[in-house]
């Protein structure tokens, strides 16, 4: 099959090799990839390497959403800052409580959708964490 990333095409081939074991050969490049269930420690994702002793891992992004309605009292982090999982990354204004928003897992904040004073609806996305 072709997947296209971007504007970037790649020829990509999966074969399973076992119970969430599969050989993944991208543009000729072969990878051996187990796929986990995310109940790793920190949402670590183990290291793995290619046949050609690459090594690599698959990184998803992940939008942080807003729980509930609110307004954004501050911001905690920074774009391409690294965050450890349960870090407070946003502090909302809810109902007259202040409620902090964590990350979700370990990663890096890829972008910032709001702003200091912003009002929010529930599943709003705040920001983007890779």
């Amino acid at each position: 099959m072709k997947i296209r990333v971007g504007t970037s095409t790649y020829r990509v081939d999966v074969t399973e090799l076992g119970p969430a074991s599969y050989r993944v050969v991208v543009d000729g490049a072969s990878y051996e990839v187990s796929i986990h269930s995310g109940d790793e420690e920190d949402g670590a994702v183990p290291e793995k390497r290619g046949t050609d002793g690459t090594p690599w891992a698959i990184e998803e992004a992940s939008p942080v959403l807003a729980p509930l309605p609110g307004k954004i009292v501050s911001i905690e982090v920074h774009a391409g800052e690294s965050v450890t999982r349960d870090q407070p990354l946003v502090l909302l204004e809810s109902m007259k409580m202040n409620v902090p928003v964590r990350s979700p897992r370990r990663g890096t904040v890829k972008k910032i959708c709001v702003s200091v004073g912003q009002n929010l609806s529930v599943g709003q996305e705040m920001m983007v964490i890779e």
